[in-house]
């Protein structure tokens, strides 16, 4: 039962562990988890395996299959040098399947279909990340709900031989799109947005039509890093709208 080792959902884990390592040069470990049917987490079934090596910054030769209820999560590959890929995919018909996993805060009901798809490459600090996500008749608390969506991010790779690699400087594209859109400022059948540009600089544009809005509009700016008195980490946004217009009534 997790939660007798800490603030963990209760459930029932059957299965294997087995760990081999070294503490010198440099440690390393390496894992292997099986997790048996009939197991369970907040009453959501579980299975599947996990296996990689663990070293310091680095994951290698991982391989991950867990099933739960009838979502799918599995990874591939070796993360935290210039020529690694890793490769991640979750897809989860049932949404509402996974809700008792949720934190009590979070917005419910969870409703809908959902598939990610993700790649990272390279190093932490230099290395790229692209992402796509799709899903369909998705709810999430009382206020916001979508018929359909496509995403897709990419940040590139630090450019070769540049001074720094900060998460900033770095190449960044996104593109969203959603039909039957309900959200507080309104329900729209289409709504568009997109991200062109790096964290610090980059141009955005919006895109919603619905029965009471018709909007437009294009942004430029970009994201600052400041530290909080707490010594804490706060991003804000700063930036000009460019256009700005409204064809509904």
């Amino acid at each position: 039962d997790p939660s007798r080792f800490g603030n963990f959902p209760a459930g029932r884990l059957n299965g294997e562990i087995t760990a081999t390592g070294a503490l010198e040069p440099s440690w390393h470990v390496d894992g292997k988890i099986a997790i048996g049917s009939g197991s369970q987490i907040a009453g959501v079934p579980l299975a599947g395996k996990l296996n990689a090596t663990l070293a310091p910054r680095a994951l290698r030769d991982a391989t991950i299959d867990l099933t739960l209820a009838s979502a799918h999560l599995t990874a591939s590959g070796n993360y935290g040098a210039g020529t690694d890929e890793l490769k991640l995919a979750f897809d989860a018909p049932k949404l509402a399947e996974l809700a008792p996993l949720l934190p009590a805060r979070a917005p419910k009901p969870l409703a809908g279909a959902l598939n990610i798809n993700a790649t990272m490459r390279g190093a932490p600090e230099r290395g790229a990340f692209e992402l796509t996500a799709q899903g369909s008749e998705l709810k999430i608390g009382n206020q916001l709900s979508v018929g359909s969506f496509d995403a897709r991010a990419s940040v590139a790779a630090a450019t070769a031989g540049a001074q720094s690699a900060q998460l900033g400087e770095r190449l960044l594209r996104v593109e969203l799109g959603a039909t039957q859109l309900a959200a507080p400022p309104g329900t729209f059948a289409r709504a568009r947005v997109s991200v062109d540009g790096t964290l610090a600089q980059h141009n955005a544009t919006l895109s919603c039509t619905g029965d009471e809005l018709d909007v437009e509009a294009s942004a430029h700016g970009g994201l600052r890093e400041a530290r909080a008195a707490a010594g804490e980490a706060a991003w804000t946004w700063s930036g000009f709208v460019d256009t700005l217009e409204n064809r509904g009534p």
